[in-house]
């Protein structure tokens, strides 16, 4: 079966593959590259407003068709005009499921107001999708991590609090967040397509890792990292659970935060220079 994989590419690893291309063959193109060992997935690098995207879909016959949203991160600028490309280029075949993955209420609560109407904007071009008849998922999904570390929104924050010193929060220090692993989302994904699922889909899915954003601060200075934390005003968003995923497809978030946290500082406490890429130093202070 063929999948597409486009969007926001370069927020994921292959993590994310490892599970997804067992019995699928997963092509990925989007307009940044997707760091991703050759062999796990077929790679393109065009735009997806060049004529050689287009023709990846007279190459391939794109049973689903998985887009990750730029408002996952503050690119939301880039999401309208991609994403209302790859809705009309999916429309070529009656058959082929659009999965959206987008952010959840608790991750908008963290970034601007003009990502906020983006985001709207870009639930709007889903829903008229919808009602012309075609099949979507719209699966609503919390901050991503790699297992690495490398990819997903927790490695920018990481850099972002290395590179500027402080670490900015729009919500109050009691707002709730949550991370889903990579490798999680795409078991997710798999059981869906397992299922081959067609109509309509909206789902918020939780990665079973809450904790407040100061407690995130707290475990990310942990790890040695020495920064400013600001927080806003903005309301809490309660998070949602995944009990309706899970009756339906039998899935259910296994990778846990702190396992990985308490890991992830051991491994830098033995070799820091293992992250270097991350541009993050650690510190014995």
């Amino acid at each position: 079966m063929d999948i597409l994989v486009t969007g926001h590419v370069g927020l994921i690893n292959e993590e994310f593959f490892r599970k997804l291309n067992k019995k699928n063959k997963v092509v990925v193109c989007g307009n940044e590259e997707c760091i991703v060992e050759e062999g796990q997935v077929i790679p393109y690098h065009f735009r997806t407003d060049s004529a050689e995207f287009e023709k990846l879909f007279s190459t391939y016959t794109f049973k689903y068709i998985i887009y990750i949203s730029y408002c996952m991160e503050e690119k939301a600028y880039e999401e309208l005009e991609c994403l209302e490309r790859v809705l009309e280029l999916s429309r070529k075949r009656e058959k082929t499921v659009f999965i959206y993955l987008n952010p959840s209420e608790a991750v908008l609560a963290q970034q601007s107001e003009a990502d906020a109407v983006i985001s709207d904007a870009a639930s709007r071009l889903c829903g008229l999708h919808k009602e012309m008849g075609y099949s979507l998922l719209d699966l609503k999904i919390p901050y991503l991590v790699g297992e690495n570390g490398n990819t997903g929104n927790l490695s920018n924050v990481l850099k972002r609090a290395y590179k500027e010193k402080k670490l900015c929060f729009a919500t109050e220090p009691s707002q709730n967040t949550d991370v889903l692993f990579e490798e999680d989302l795409s078991e997710l994904l798999n059981r869906f397509i397992e299922e081959g699922e067609n109509g309509y889909f909206s789902f918020v899915i939780s990665g079973k890792n809450e904790r407040s954003v100061q407690q995130l601060a707290e475990e990310l200075k942990k790890a040695g990292l020495d920064f400013e934390v600001q927080y806003g005003t903005k309301p809490t968003v309660p998070l949602q659970d995944t009990e309706v995923v899970r009756e339906r497809y039998g899935w259910f978030p296994v990778k846990n935060l702190d396992s990985f946290l308490a890991d992830w500082i051991k491994e830098m406490k033995k070799n820091p220079d293992i992250y270097a890429n991350l541009g993050i130093e650690y510190s014995n202070a």
